[in-house]
């Protein structure tokens, strides 16, 4: 039986940022494959599976593709300078170590300035010049012999599991999501109950800079309903203090979405899911968040389509430590079970 922790491991080791998910698209071809019925990856390198039914046609996503780096200059010192892909936030990025695509490994330091006007700055006023990664190197050719122009980067992962079940590691959002669809595709062909429903479970990419590959796999499948499997914003820590959102936090169960920035959920499809919970004994929240995620590229697909998010509440979006309950991620996989057992009409 899948271990959503160490499966999760075993997917950050493969990292890779919008756009270079390959050596994720491949492990996940490799799990999935023995579970599923067909299995395709499509132009954008989408890994598409498909369980055959009858009934209404269902597709539940989760986004393979990390936030990161990208290299854009190598200074005549051999120091790296790099722009942000997806929402990294400048301000927390630094004093880490990175992981290039070759293996090299580089810590990512701030510019202080002889005279420390960065103290000074506004966190608002921070940006790609104000740090640099440091590879060790003493020049530019050797910095170049290293890691080349255009090369993707990652957080090296500390990943942690609490005595709580919390998981602290980059990257939940959302290899997490993805070791969750995992973990269902099993439980589907273990049980054999997929309710006659027509399922496509699929791995997108780009979610991170603007629900690409989303996009691209609605439009090829035309699905009735559409589920993104995603992280959301906890809001039980002092950094994201409630006022209007919801008081979503971890280890209260999967969220149901309510709105994000791109979504207005379907309230009837959430229903569904509610009542799937309560039938099964499965704890869950309502969800507010102010990113947006792949089950908006749904809606516009075909004539519509019913779309909601089932999300793992997260504190700490896009941080090398975002904090994460293994249970919440174990309830997803459970209530999409449960789901997925009854046809739809």
């Amino acid at each position: 039986m899948t271990d959503i922790f160490e499966l999760h491991g075993r997917l950050v080791e493969t990292a890779g940022i919008s756009g270079i998910e390959q050596r994720t698209a491949k492990l996940i071809q490799e799990l999935a494959a023995p579970l599923v019925d067909e299995i395709w990856t499509d132009t954008p390198g989408n890994v598409i599976t498909h369980i055959r039914g009858e009934g209404k046609k269902i597709l539940i996503c989760a986004h393979m593709d990390v936030v990161g780096f990208v290299v854009r200059g190598v200074d005549e010192k051999g120091f790296v300078w790099l722009s942000r892909v997806g929402g990294v936030f400048h301000q927390f990025c630094w004093n880490r170590l990175l992981r290039f695509e070759n293996g090299a490994i580089g810590t990512l330091r701030p510019v202080m300035g002889e005279n420390r006007e960065f103290t000074t700055k506004k966190v608002s006023d921070i940006g790609e010049d104000d740090y640099f990664c440091d590879l060790g190197a003493s020049s530019r050719e050797e910095a170049l012999a290293m890691v080349s122009v255009g090369e993707g980067a990652v957080w090296v992962a500390d990943r942690q599991l609490t005595e709580d079940g919390v998981i602290i590691s980059p990257y939940f959002d959302d290899l997490g999501g993805c070791a969750v669809l995992l973990k269902l595709l099993e439980d589907l062909k273990e049980s054999g109950n997929t309710g006659g429903n027509d399922i496509y479970i699929v791995f997108t990419v780009r979610e991170e800079i603007g629900v690409i590959g989303a996009l691209v796999a609605g439009n090829q499948i035309v699905p009735d309903y559409g589920i993104a499997v995603d992280v959301t914003t906890a809001w039980d820590s002092p950094s994201n203090r409630p006022k209007y959102e919801g008081y979503t936090k971890i280890g209260g169960g999967p969220a149901l979405a309510v709105r994000d920035a791109l979504l207005i959920a379907d309230r009837r499809f959430n229903e569904l899911l509610a009542r799937a919970a309560d039938e099964n004994g499965i704890p869950y929240q309502r969800g507010f968040a102010k990113g947006g995620t792949d089950a908006s590229s749904f809606q516009g697909v075909g004539s519509g389509v019913a779309v909601t998010n089932v999300s793992i509440p997260q504190r700490y979006l896009h941080t090398a430590e975002e904090m994460s309950s293994l249970h919440d991620a174990e309830q997803v996989a459970a209530l999409l079970k449960a789901f997925l057992a009854k046809p739809l009409s």
